[in-house]
């Protein structure tokens, strides 16, 4: 029964790897953005809301305008309505590669996902393997667990 409950939280500790690597990531563009990104002014030129397993997320695309010249159009998280300007902050080496939140907002988010998978990763075998080890005690002890 002990080694079903550890089992059991296999998949909150995958989860939870899935979240450091997924905040790890969203820092490390934040920082790169931050450190030699470049800004502009996008306009919005589609909004549309994209159904997926869990809900609806309002899209938008965005066209802007790189520093050599080139124009880009990339989908991001918004409702803005089409037409609206937007502040664009973007990778010049990869103007592909781009927000249009605030740095900061990207930074939050990341460390959040971190911090939740780290819980996720280590405190759910523990919590799973105290609670194996709390009913192998009750039972030890002629107690029966609910």
């Amino acid at each position: 029964m002990t080694v079903l409950k550890v089992l059991a939280s296999i998949p909150f500790v995958l989860l939870g790897v899935v979240m450091v690597g997924s905040g790890w990531s969203m820092l490390d563009e934040a920082s790169d953005l931050s450190g030699h990104g470049r800004s502009t002014t996008g306009v919005v030129v589609s909004r549309e809301w994209v159904t997926s397993g869990m809900g609806s997320t309002p899209k938008i695309d965005v066209s802007f305008v790189a520093f050599d010249g080139t124009r880009h159009v990339v989908r991001h998280t918004g409702d803005e309505r089409v037409g609206a300007r937007i502040k664009v902050l973007y990778d010049p080496a990869n103007p592909d590669k781009s927000s249009v939140e605030p740095v900061a907002s990207q930074r939050g988010l990341g460390v959040f996902l971190i911090v939740c998978g780290v819980i996720f990763t280590v405190g759910t075998p523990c919590l799973f393997g105290w609670g194996a080890m709390a009913e192998a005690r009750i039972r030890g002890s002629g107690g029966t667990p609910r």
